[in-house]
């Protein structure tokens, strides 16, 4: 790969990152945009992003089946079941809401790949935070760190998925 290609790629990612993170653009459509002006400027063959797309494709799948689950779950209002059980747990208090999150968490990830683990348990942790009245972005990046951490101590998790 050639200095003007990584120069374009960096470019590219940047633009794209800022696209969804400003919202500017849909994220599908951020990197699909994103995508082909690397394939129109040659910095990656057609060859070699179908063999990234092949080489995805178990992931993808896993993510995919995952957000059907938990899409399919809402309507019988588990997530709601769950949130009230859980926000009754913590009494209000926010340390309690911190330590439920790990116990609720480390036991799922046992059993459950880590991003199956936080596809399932955002709608809950997101229910809760919004009735303490607090933000809910940083307990569900904690959810994604604690299912990271405790997925090494299984034999699902994998040191790959803690780096990622």
């Amino acid at each position: 790969m050639s200095d003007l290609q990584v120069v374009l790629v960096l470019i590219v990612f940047a633009s794209v990152i800022l696209a969804i993170d400003f919202n500017w653009l849909d994220m599908a459509l951020a990197a699909m945009l994103g995508v082909s002006i690397m394939l129109l400027f040659g910095a990656f063959t057609r060859n070699e992003f179908l063999q990234a797309a092949q080489n995805a494709g178990g992931s993808i799948a896993l993510l995919f089946g995952g957000m059907v689950v938990a899409r399919t779950l809402v309507p019988t209002g588990i997530f709601d079941q769950l949130g009230a059980r859980y926000l009754r747990a913590t009494r209000g208090s926010g340390k309690r809401f911190l330590l439920d999150l790990i116990i609720l968490t480390a036991p799922l990830c046992a059993v459950l790949p880590n991003a199956t683990t936080v596809i399932l348990l955002a709608p809950i942790v997101i229910r809760v935070a919004m009735a303490l009245e607090v933000d809910f972005v940083a307990p569900v990046v904690l959810t994604a760190i604690i299912s990271n951490s405790a997925g090494l101590l299984t034999r699902v998790g994998d040191p790959a998925t803690f780096l990622v």
